[in-house]
């Protein structure tokens, strides 16, 4: 009887309030990641947004809908012809009759109806669900089942979470599974997501229970701020509260029905639930509008067609993937408008240890640029007096007690100084030490110069460049001489075209060679970097990172830190070695091949993206233009 009832309600029944029943507006989102990921607490958080109704895991039921629309389609393709001649003798007598639209349409409507329930369609502007089985989905199907996907449920937006794995395994069922076969499932679900991010990038956003549950309370703020932007909302303070006061309550399989606070890790503080001081990203949509179809997601939905079912194999998939991302909506961006007239006004910081060498360089080279009253160094524990009377301002730094986490905490005191000099200044930069932007001469005067004639980038990246000293032809420095009077010798850099200047509260990422919305490389600004120069120097600093990186694990495994002195010494010699009778020809700036190089990598970052060491031994050493030669 139950069964007869509920097949014979109709999309448009009537409620019990008498509202007619429509869900044809409503916009989909949908939960990805694995068991024992705080997938729950993530799923109340969602339902916590106004219009928005996540339902709870369904032993993956989306997924056998998939296969049955495989099986209808195959028995389609391979026999309907045969059942359009031979009528009810065929065994697949009606395969000419399958309306695989029709179909998808009734699955469409019938998905909906389940995950609505007895909720008022009219009351919903997101529904969707949470599901921790991905991993069934082989890699065979990938492509397959998200084109399913996206026919069911075009527009859809997909909240890709993850967390540290042996957290994930340590705990509930997965304790109960052979730990190979857990870790490969846990594994094969975050290549579904990467899957995810690569093709349908401008609708997907990152999470990890580590960021949602930090005792930071400004990463919590940007994890919330990116998943109510995903979904088109405005993160007021009030919403931001209650989103915090969910964080609070115990959600899982036996969820708590009292508070229960939720640390990332044993000892970690309890947030704050109250409403603090929130910057304003975009206007909300009513409650019940259907999402807005923006002219940049169509764009990136253009060139996802060209992606569908190939991508992996496409040569040219990550520059459109690429291109895609840069028609991604920017509603979380924050840009002031000029409170002055004239030339934009420019800050310019760094953060040093122990460069004594290096630092006058760097505050002479910038002082002229943008004046050094606008210049900051920040003095992380330096001991050998080098920011010690310098005309300029100085931050000295406490040492920093968690040595693991050092990338992160200077990436993030970055952000936050840029966040604030942006209300004073129009451009904000951030560079190490040994990088100098360096504008075309033949375009621009100078730094200032360049800046005024491209205001429109809210993230500029320079064109990277490593200087590097070859001894068989070139002598010892004469610091009374400008560098690259002496130093002729380069080579293209990738991974340093960093997006260092900003104009919007945009986040900086992965040590400033990322950041949270595209960029694009501009190939009139060169990032000369002078870590090569010199190699008597060179070999100085490169023995105390090295001894820095084995003490404290500073710097990555695979970069220069990670060599002494004669190590890199020796790769930079090969670097510089010219076969017999090979020319060595002029950097073309306008001709470096820059499509590929800034990649959509995990967490939404926008990197640029290379092995450092791999890429200075694979590309061909050039010499700097004589244009440039003056300006260092």
């Amino acid at each position: 009887m139950a069964l007869k009832g509920r097949a014979a309600r109709s999309e448009t029944d009537q409620s019990a309030t008498g509202s007619p029943r429509t869900s044809e507006s409503v916009g989909h989102v949908f939960v990805v990641t694995y068991g024992r990921s705080g997938s729950t607490l993530l799923q109340g958080l969602l339902n916590t947004l106004p219009g928005t109704l996540v339902r709870g895991e369904s032993d993956f039921f989306i997924y056998g809908l998939y296969k049955g629309h495989l099986a209808l389609a195959e028995t389609q393709k391979r026999w309907s012809r045969a059942a359009e001649m031979k009528g009810p003798a065929s065994a697949f007598y009606g395969a000419d009759v399958i309306d695989l639209p029709v179909f998808e349409g009734d699955l469409r409507r019938s998905v909906n109806r389940q995950l609505i329930g007895p909720t008022d369609p009219q009351d919903l502007r997101w529904l969707g669900f949470k599901e921790v089985l991905w991993h069934q989905v082989t890699s065979e199907q990938t492509a397959t089942f998200l084109e399913f996907m996206d026919v069911l449920f075009p527009n859809a937006r997909y909240i890709l979470h993850r967390r540290d794995h042996e957290k994930v395994l340590a705990s509930g069922f997965w304790k109960k599974w052979d730990e190979e076969r857990a870790r490969e499932a846990v594994i094969r679900v975050e290549e579904f997501q990467d899957a995810l991010a690569q093709g349908r990038a401008d609708r997907i956003c990152w999470t990890s229970y580590e960021e949602l549950t930090s005792d930071d309370e400004e990463e919590s703020r940007l994890v919330l701020q990116r998943l109510t932007q995903c979904l088109g909302f405005e993160l007021t303070p009030k919403l931001l509260g209650q989103l915090r006061k969910t964080l609070t309550i115990g959600h899982g399989p036996n969820p708590s029905t009292g508070i229960k606070p939720v640390p990332a890790r044993p000892g970690a503080k309890k947030r704050q639930t109250g409403a603090g001081a929130v910057p304003k990203f975009g206007k909300s949509e009513p409650v019940g509008a259907p999402p807005a179809t923006l002219p940049e997601a169509k764009s990136a939905q253009k060139i996802e067609r060209k992606l569908t079912g190939n991508w992996t194999k496409n040569k040219r998939a990550l520059n459109l993937r690429h291109r895609a991302a840069q028609h991604m909506p920017k509603t979380g961006v924050i840009r002031r408008p000029p409170a002055h007239d004239g030339p934009p006004r420019v800050a310019v910081m760094t953060m040093v240890h122990d460069e004594e060498r290096m630092l006058p360089r760097w505050i002479e080279y910038y002082g002229k640029q943008v004046g050094v009253d606008n210049l900051l160094v920040l003095d992380d524990n330096s001991s050998d007096n080098s920011t010690e009377g310098l005309p300029c301002s100085v931050i000295k730094l406490p040492e920093h007690p968690w040595k693991q986490a050092w990338g992160v905490a200077r990436v993030g005191l970055g952000n936050r100084i840029a966040e604030g000099f942006l209300t004073f200044y129009d451009v904000v930069i951030f560079t190490d030490v040994d990088e100098f932007l360096v504008p075309d001469p033949e375009k621009y005067s100078g730094l200032v110069d360049y800046l005024a004639a491209n205001p429109d980038p809210d993230l500029i990246a320079p064109l990277g460049i490593n200087v590097l000293h070859n001894p068989a032809v070139e002598p010892e420095l004469n610091d009374t001489e400008p560098i690259l009077r002496q130093r002729t010798f380069v080579k293209f850099a990738p991974g340093m075209c960093k997006p260092l200047i900003k104009r919007a509260s945009v986040n900086w990422a992965t040590a400033f060679h990322g950041a949270t919305v595209p960029f694009t490389i501009d190939p009139d600004l060169l990032l000369i970097h002078l870590k090569y120069y010199d190699l008597p120097s060179m070999g100085e600093v490169a023995s105390h990172r090295h001894q820095v990186h084995l003490a404290d694990e500073r710097g990555n495994k695979l970069s220069a830190w990670a060599l002494d002195a004669d190590e890199l010494s020796n790769r930079v010699l090969r670097w510089v070695t010219v076969p017999d009778g090979q020319q060595v020809a002029d950097l073309d700036p306008a001709t470096v091949d820059l499509s590929e190089v800034v990649q959509l990598r995990k967490k939404g970052i926008y990197k640029a993206f290379a092995p450092h060491l791999e890429e200075m031994d694979k590309n061909p050493l050039l010499r700097l233009p004589d244009r440039y030669r003056s300006a260092l």
